[in-house]
């Protein structure tokens, strides 16, 4: 239920609240109170858009950005290190070194930031060495790349997935080898998601419109569609209502129920917990997935219009750590939603140019977002609620003191 923190303060006191609920419920009003930050700003490493950003889930500490001129920084977001009001950079590799042309997509390695992989729209996948700034493995494609993914807590494989051309393609960071290609999409793949819960199980998004899911160890066709009209397509089922590239009316009616978004899949996010999988699209939909039974959640969270003159249409959104906000670019600010009901808390507006990307940290209460302007912005929860007069909405959990 909500109460005041005056009057959450007095139940734990009391030993009726747990602990950790109160500390859950206040980090979670303060995410929905954000504000510019007056105090910590960004110097741009490079004069051009902004096009990937991603904060390591290690340390919490640095933010890999990536820019349309092929460039890539690294700046130290660490309250600790603070300088002069400014966040500084740790690492800056210009274009040419780092990318000839935009760097589409960022990520950490999954055990410590000594590793971390960049690709970009010069056909090229690299593994970074980042102490000294030098790619340890680089990988040619057949196609842009215009996503890759690391998974976080696997312990069974090292596996980077990227999307290039129409295919997935998987390597191995140890070896240094291509393993193989996922493929299947009828278009550009935009975007890769590893499954939170399963280590081998991927997410892909593409320009056809569909959400597939993969067993990485199954590289001839994808486990199944997400679908928007109920159940989840299997590829099975798909296979039935296919004959030698032939397609009746009801097998056509079937395959526009394979569509997860009308205009294209752009982002995948799954929250920190793997409960649930986000995907935006052209249609300038969000929708929210429940990655297990690959069936829709109905949740409305409305349009998220993006600037019509772009030609770079894809934008990265983010969700909290707690797993209920949801930050996505919206021209040129940034939507706050509830991630259960939809409910647009508020719009965080202090760009000039469009939002291109933006990012939570995965522990902390920063948020981050970077625009074509090359200007990145730091919001900060706003402590006026702190007065005690702000009702908080807080879970309550069964407990005792054996727990």
């Amino acid at each position: 239920g909500k109460a005041s923190v005056f009057e959450l303060l007095g139940e734990r006191r009391c030993g009726v609240l747990h602990p950790q609920s109160l500390q859950r419920a206040l980090l979670e009003t303060r995410g929905k109170h954000m504000q510019l930050c007056d105090d910590r700003t960004i110097d741009p490493p490079f004069q051009s858009a902004i096009m990937s950003m991603s904060v390591d889930h290690v340390e919490d500490r640095y933010m890999l950005v990536g820019y349309a001129n092929g460039g890539v920084a690294i700046i130290d977001v660490s309250e600790e290190t603070v300088k002069d009001k400014k966040f500084e950079c740790a690492l800056r590799i210009p274009q040419g070194q780092a990318h000839d042309f935009g760097v589409t997509s960022l990520a950490w390695y999954t055990r410590d930031t000594g590793l971390f992989v960049s690709g970009g729209f010069d056909e090229v996948v690299k593994i970074w060495d980042t102490n000294k700034a030098e790619v340890a493995i680089e990988y040619k494609t057949k196609g842009k790349v215009y996503d890759i993914d690391v998974h976080k807590t696997s312990t069974l494989h090292n596996l980077v997935a990227a999307a290039n051309g129409h295919v997935v393609s998987l390597y191995d960071a140890n070896s240094g080898l291509r393993q193989h290609s996922l493929r299947g999409h009828q278009g550009t793949v935009n975007c890769v998601a590893w499954s939170v819960c399963e280590q081998y199980q991927l997410f892909s998004g593409g320009s056809d419109g569909t959400v597939r899911l993969w067993d990485v160890r199954q590289g001839a066709s994808c486990l199944a569609f997400l679908s928007p009209e109920g159940k989840p397509w299997t590829s099975r089922k798909r296979r039935r209502t296919e004959h030698d590239g032939t397609a009746s009316s009801s097998s056509k009616g079937d395959e526009a129920a394979l569509l997860a978004h009308a205009k294209g899949v752009s982002c995948l996010r799954f929250t920190p917990d793997g409960r649930y999988l986000l995907s935006s699209g052209g249609d300038e939909r969000v929708r929210l997935w429940n990655p297990v039974s690959c069936e829709l959640e109905i949740v409305n969270y409305g349009a998220f219009p993006q600037a019509r003159a772009a030609a770079y249409k894809k934008v990265q959104f983010d969700v909290s750590w707690s797993g209920k906000l949801l930050f996505h670019p919206c021209q040129n600010e940034v939507v706050v939603c509830d991630l259960a009901s939809g409910n647009r808390i508020s719009r965080l507006r202090g760009h000039v140019g469009t939002v291109k990307c933006c990012v939570a940290k995965p522990r902390g209460e920063d948020l981050f977002s970077g625009d074509q302007d090359a200007n990145i912005l730091v919001w900060t929860p706003n402590d006026r609620f702190l007065d005690g007069e702000e009702e908080v909405e807080v879970d309550v959990d069964n407990w005792s003191d054996s727990d």
